[in-house]
């Protein structure tokens, strides 16, 4: 049996824990951006150290889409996984509030493709959380 003091210390963890795997996908996507630009920006289209190229932007866009996918689905595994129990329920939880902070960051610029990326990530998440705390001797299995 888990003593207390691990049990509080997880819940404590969670809600940092999740807010750093978010930051984590983030600042790769941030990079894996700044990797793509100087491989799919042709010669001619850098001008003043900016590419000018729509179909550039296209894939740049696509790949902001791919990124918020994955940081949805990875917020909510890494909650349900720093839970000390009550997986599926944070998980849960998890995706609604994500849910909520994504549409509050998407709502200035209008990018709704971008939540739907999100919710769609999110819903994957969730759909592993619930397929691993079924099989009883993968690791989420303690619900």
């Amino acid at each position: 049996m888990k003593s207390t003091q691990q049990t509080i210390g997880r819940w404590l963890l969670l809600l940092p824990g999740a807010i750093l795997s978010w930051y984590g996908i983030f600042v790769a996507g941030v990079f894996g951006q700044q990797l793509l630009i100087p491989l799919l920006c042709p010669a001619n289209a850098w001008v003043s150290g900016f590419c000018h190229d729509s179909r550039v932007a296209h894939w740049l866009y696509c790949w902001a889409m791919v990124v918020s996918a994955t940081s949805a689905c990875v917020v909510v595994l890494v909650a349900s996984a720093i839970a000390p129990s009550r997986r599926r329920l944070i998980a849960v939880i998890a995706l609604l509030c994500g849910s909520v902070v994504a549409a509050m960051m998407t709502w200035p610029w209008g990018e709704w493709q971008l939540w739907y990326c999100a919710v769609g990530g999110g819903i994957v998440g969730l759909s592993l959380v619930v397929k691993l705390s079924r099989r009883p001797t993968v690791g989420l299995s303690t619900d």
